[in-house]
C-alpha cells in the first residue's frame, strides 16, 4: 500500500527494473563527446555511484536492432540463394553477408591503415632523431630535439586514438553480423520442415547461437590486418634497412623463418580444434537435452548416476580439446617472446662484427622495429588467420543449418509481402 505522501507515478519512486530505457547517450553526444567517448562517462559514475540496473542500459542504435539486421541479411540471402540457383552452384552465407555488411566495415580499415603504415612504422625513425641529440659530435639543436619528441608524444597518442576507434567500430561491425545471424537462425527454425527438424537437435541449434555465432565478434576486429600486414611488413624492413644496412638482412631472415611456419600450423591446428570443440560441445548439448526431455523416466528409474557419467565423459571430451587450444596459444606466445629477443640480439652482433657502432639511436629504434614486426608476424597475424579460421567454421556450420530444406508454405514472396 502507498503511503499518502509518495506519488507511484512518480519516476523517482518506481523500481530502477520498471523504468523505460533512456535514449541513447551516443546518438546525443556532439563529435567532441564522440570522439574521446565521453558520452559513456554517465554510465561509468553512475556505476560508481550505485549498482547497475537494466534499466541503467540506453535504448540501441536504430541500426543495431536486431529486425533490422535480421531482414538485411536475410534479403541477401534471399538474394544468394537465388543466383545460386541460376548459376547452379551452392549458395554462400559469407558472400551474402558480404553483400549486407561490407559498407560499414570500411571506415575501420581506414584507421587501421593510418595506425600500421604511417605512425607505428614512423614512430621508431622520430625516436631516432631524438636520441641522435645525445650522440658526441651531434649538430641537432634543441629545438630541432623538441620537435622530435613532440612527434613522439603526438604519434604515441594517434596511435592509441585510431586503435581505440577502429577497435570499437570492428567490435560494433562483428556484434551487427552476429545479431543478424541470431536472428537469421530463428527465422530459420520457424520455418523449417517436419524432415530437416528431424535431422537437427535442439543441441545443435543452442550451440550455434551461443557458441559459433561469438566467433563473429572476435574475427572482424583482426581481419583487416590480413592486407594491412604485408604492407607494414615491407615498410618496416625497408626502414631497417635504411638504418642498419646489410645487417638488417640477418634479423630479417631470421623471425620470418622462425615465425611463418610456425604460425601456419599453428593456424591449422587451431582451426581443426576448433571444429572438433564445436562437435563436442553439440554433443554435449544434445545430451543434456535429452535427460532433461526424459527427466521423469530418469527419475522413475532411478537413472541419475549412470546419466551423470554420460554427462561428465560428454564434457571431460569438450574440456580436454579446449584446454588443448588453451596449450597451443600459451606455446605460440612463449615462442614469440623469445623469437623477438633472439632476432634483436643476432641483428646488433652482426651490426659490430662488420665494424660500426652500436649506439642508443641503433639499438632503442631498432627494437622497437622489431617489436612491432614481432607483432605483427606473431601476434596480429596470428590471431587474424586463428580468428578467421574459427569464424569461417562458424560460417560453414551455419550455412549448412539455412540450406535444410523448409516447409512449402513459406517462400521467399510470402516473407517480404
Amino acid at each position: 500500500m502507498v503511503s499518502g505522501n509518495k506519488d507511484p507515478s512518480d519516476p523517482k519512486k518506481i523500481p530502477p527494473k520498471n523504468r523505460e530505457k533512456k535514449t541513447n547517450n551516443y546518438k546525443r553526444a556532439n563529435p567532441v563527446s564522440r570522439a574521446w567517448f565521453m558520452w559513456m562517462m554517465p554510465t561509468f559514475w553512475r556505476g560508481y555511484k550505485r549498482d547497475l540496473y537494466d534499466s541503467d542500459l540506453t535504448k540501441p542504435k536504430e541500426n543495431h536492432l536486431s529486425n533490422k539486421l535480421g531482414d538485411r541479411l536475410e534479403k541477401k540471402w534471399m538474394e544468394e540463394i537465388a543466383l545460386a540457383s541460376k548459376q547452379g552452384r551452392k549458395p554462400s552465407l559469407l558472400r551474402a553477408m558480404t553483400k549486407a555488411f561490407w559498407l560499414s566495415y570500411a571506415p575501420s580499415g581506414i584507421m587501421f591503415l593510418i595506425q600500421a603504415l604511417i605512425l607505428k612504422p614512423f614512430q621508431p625513425v622520430a625516436l631516432s632523431m631524438l636520441l641522435a641529440y645525445w650522440e658526441p659530435g651531434s649538430t641537432m639543436t634543441y629545438d630541432q630535439a623538441v620537435y622530435c619528441a613532440s612527434a613522439v608524444i603526438i604519434m604515441s597518442l594517434l596511435i592509441a586514438f585510431f586503435n581505440h576507434h577502429g577497435t570499437y567500430s570492428t567490435q560494433q561491425f562483428g556484434m551487427k553480423v552476429r545479431i543478424a545471424a541470431c536472428s537469421l537462425i530463428y527465422r530459420k527454425v520457424m520455418r523449417m520442415s517436419s524432415g530437416a527438424l528431424a535431422q537437427t537437435t535442439a543441441g545443435q541449434v543452442v550451440n550455434l547461437l551461443s557458441n559459433d555465432v561469438n566467433r563473429f565478434d572476435y574475427a572482424f576486429i583482426y581481419t583487416h590486418f590480413i592486407w594491412l600486414l604485408p604492407l607494414q611488413v615491407i615498410l618496416v624492413c625497408y626502414l631497417i634497412y635504411s638504418k642498419i644496412g646489410i645487417a638488417a638482412i640477418v634479423g630479417v631472415i631470421g623471425i620470418v623463418l622462425q615465425t611463418i611456419p610456425v604460425q601456419s600450423y599453428m593456424s591449422k591446428l587451431a582451426a581443426r580444434l576448433r571444429m572438433k570443440t564445436a562437435c563436442k560441445t553439440d554433443e554435449r548439448v544434445r545430451i543434456m537435452d535429452e535427460i532433461i526431455n526424459g527427466m521423469q523416466v530418469i527419475k522413475m528409474y532411478a537413472w541419475e548416476k549412470p546419466f551423470e557419467k554420460v554427462v561428465a565423459l560428454a564434457r571431460k571430451n569438450e574440456i580436454k580439446s579446449v584446454t588443448s587450444a588453451s596449450y597451443l596459444r600459451g606455446v605460440y606466445l612463449s615462442f614469440m617472446v623469445f623469437t623477438e629477443r633472439l632476432t634483436l640480439y643476432t641483428t646488433l652482433l652482426s651490426y659490430s662484427l662488420l665494424g660500426y657502432q652500436v649506439t642508443a639511436d641503433i639499438v632503442f629504434p631498432l627494437a622497437q622495429f622489431y617489436n612491432t614486426l614481432q607483432g605483427t608476424l606473431s601476434i596480429i597475424m596470428s590471431n587474424a588467420v586463428s580468428f578467421l579460421a574459427e569464424a569461417l567454421i562458424s560460417v560453414q556450420r551455419l550455412e549448412a543449418f539455412m540450406l535444410f530444406g523448409e516447409s512449402p508454405i513459406w517462400t521467399a514472396q510470402s516473407i517480404y509481402a
